[in-house]
């Protein structure tokens, strides 16, 4: 194992699997089981893609409102 310098005797291999395999196992059962007996549905990922396009357009318009800014400081005669 990465995390471990010395090497394990075969009893201390089989433990340190049992320790990392048994909650996934138990977790990825729970799941199951309520998907299949309870019938519950699974969680669903949405996507958030209109949060990403409306990013986008709040930064081209803050682009285009400093471009005009610029412009007319530009524009306005220099005392």
């Amino acid at each position: 194992m990465f995390f471990m310098p010395n090497k394990l005797n075969p009893q201390g291999q089989k433990l340190l699997t049992i320790i990392i395999a048994l909650p996934v196992f138990v977790s990825s059962t729970y799941v199951l089981y309520k998907r299949v007996v309870l019938e519950e549905d699974p969680r669903r990922h949405i996507p958030h893609t209109n949060d990403t396009n409306d990013l986008l357009a709040q930064f081209e318009a803050d682009m285009e409102k400093e471009r005009r800014q610029q412009q007319q400081q530009e524009e306005q005669p220099r005392s």
